[in-house]
């Protein structure tokens, strides 16, 4: 029903034969089939990566809520997860140890629109909207469920499509590198720019190390009354 260039089991199976070359002992990008293929590869699970953790958008979320006045939450985003508002279905039973999520974790689309959210009421919506200088539902979903096809100078979108160029409101489901190209260098500045903010952050405890503080700390409606100390790392971090 297509013509060359869309056949995502070729894809991936050519990505599998990638990642066995280059996992073995001295592997070297010359032993790859197409190392320039094998490269951008390697930068969209990279992109994925960078999308699907979750710690970003909880340190980002939680800063928002205490700029609001609200207290930091183990559980940010509990309450906006798939299966939430639907009685049974999607539904995820709490694993043992857990913190008890009644439903499947929240997408990164979801996540997203919490911190927009936040972000415009905490009066800095330039938070939010930075995310959409680079992250796009379409990409990462096919990324994650190998839904796309490098061919000819073009990522290809086997399902949904993105905006070309970056703001447009036209979409295609095929990208060119130097768009791809774009896209990554966005999303790889957000995340360095972030991770060196919060080790900056840490580094601002060092001279804690060994202190210890009371406190008072809620679980749920019960107030505790405790110690709190802070952990220092070898490098000085929080």
């Amino acid at each position: 029903m297509a013509d060359a260039g869309w056949d995502a089991i070729e894809e991936s199976s050519e990505f599998l034969e990638d990642l066995s070359a280059l996992t073995q002992p001295e592997a070297k990008l010359a032993q790859v089939r197409d190392s320039e293929k094998a490269k951008w590869r390697l930068r969209l699970v990279s992109y994925a990566h960078l999308t699907e953790m979750d710690a970003p958008y909880e340190l980002l979320v939680n800063l928002l809520r205490m700029r609001l006045g609200a207290r930091y939450s183990v559980i940010p985003f509990q309450g906006i997860g798939r299966g939430g508002s639907k009685k049974g279905k999607d539904m995820k039973a709490p694993q043992a140890g857990s913190l008890g999520w009644a439903e499947a974790p929240p997408s990164p689309s979801k996540k997203i629109w919490q911190i927009k959210e936040l972000s415009r009421a905490a009066k800095i919506p330039q938070v939010g909207l930075a995310f959409d200088e680079f992250y796009y539902a379409a990409l990462r979903n096919a990324i994650d469920h190998s839904d796309y096809v490098l061919h000819q100078n073009q990522l290809r979108l086997l399902k949904g499509t993105i905006p070309d160029p970056i703001g447009s409101r036209s979409l295609s489901p095929v990208i060119p590198l130097d768009r791809l190209e774009d896209i990554f260098v966005r999303a790889t500045a957000f995340y360095r720019v972030l991770f060196e903010l919060a080790h900056q952050a840490r580094a601002g405890f060092a001279d804690l190390k060994g202190e210890c503080f009371r406190g008072q700390f809620f679980s749920g409606q019960h107030a505790l009354k405790g110690l709190l100390e802070f952990l220092i790392d070898g490098n000085g971090l929080l």
